[in-house]
């Protein structure tokens, strides 16, 4: 069965009697879904408003925001922005915010294009402020999703036949989660809620990346990869990667520095230091590397589940 997961990402469809692909979501307005973001190229908005959104992001903690993993993977963060409190994808309100990616780290076991662990962390450099009816953190869903959960999936759509601009209207649609295990079946993967729309032909297509699945008014998903015969989606659990979420934004606020990259001019200046009696030689990088492991494996399964009140 074949899973799809488009360039650029997910966008709600809508199938006539000649299989052309329509938006047909409903509208939404920032002050409904106002946990929304996007993740942009930096060099083609500047260039024309909208044109470089790639991929969503949800703001879930000050400088904190979650997307899918191959939103960002191998990807450069010095090139992408986000934007938050704005419904238009081309026009700028007063509530619109434009924020630097200082960091961002995608779950250490995801490989590209293969599920699953198709979740990251993007951090930015300056403060998220919540502004009422359009800036707001998602709370997260740190339960399993029961089979027939109405949830909500917001993104800017495709437009229709194939074409790649995205529309400026913000849209979302209402799925339904189905049985936990058909959808570890199917994808023969864990860490996945499944979802579908309650209209039979209305669903999730290629357009929108790491759109948020909201249920019971908290982040309960996103929304990594589809498949287009059968328009189920396939949403990354929040719940199962919750201390993941946890060890990373710690890590980030009170982890060491990241550590300098030597440059020739550096190396070559410690090669000139000479060796003294007493010095003690380095233990070798797989040593290292042990050490390192043992402690991200503490902190991740050691640190309890949270929720985001807490002050780092």
């Amino acid at each position: 069965m074949p899973l799809y997961i488009g360039e650029d990402g997910l966008s709600l469809f809508f199938k006539d009697d000649n299989d052309a692909d329509f938006g047909q979501g409903f509208d939404v307005n920032i002050h409904e879904v106002p946990y929304i973001g996007t993740l942009r190229y930096y060099s083609k908005e500047i260039e024309e408003l909208g044109s470089g959104m790639f991929c969503m992001a949800i703001p879930i903690k000050n400088r904190v925001l979650l997307s899918a993993a191959h939103c960002v993977f191998n990807k450069n963060h010095n090139d992408v922005v986000v934007i938050l409190g704005s419904s238009s994808l081309r026009i700028r309100s007063p509530t619109t915010r434009m924020l630097s990616v200082s960091y961002w780290s995608w779950h250490p076991l995801y490989k590209m294009l293969q599920p699953p662990y198709d979740i990251a962390v993007v951090f930015t450099y300056d403060d998220i402020e919540p502004i009422a009816g359009a800036i707001q953190y998602a709370p997260l869903n740190l339960q399993e999703v029961p089979k027939g959960t109405k949830c909500l999936i917001s993104s800017w759509t495709r437009l229709a036949d194939g074409v790649q601009k995205r529309s400026d209207t913000m849209q979302a649609i209402w799925v339904s989660t189905l049985d936990r295990k058909f959808c570890f079946l199917t994808i023969d993967a864990p860490g996945y809620m499944c979802s579908k729309s309650e209209v039979s032909n209305v669903g999730v297509n290629t357009g929108d990346l790491g759109a948020p699945v909201v249920c019971n008014d908290k982040l309960s998903g996103i929304t990594c990869f589809i498949i287009p015969t059968r328009g189920i989606a396939f949403n990354t659990a929040i719940n199962v990667y919750a201390k993941w979420i946890r060890a990373s934004v710690y890590l980030y606020f009170k982890g060491s520095p990241p550590t300098v990259i030597p440059t020739a001019s550096t190396t070559a200046t410690r090669r000139l230091v000479p060796a003294t009696p007493n010095s003690v030689p380095l233990r070798s990088i797989c040593s290292q590397w042990k050490v390192l492991s043992v402690i991200s494996i503490h902190v991740i399964f050691m640190i309890p589940t949270f929720d985001f009140d807490f002050n780092l």
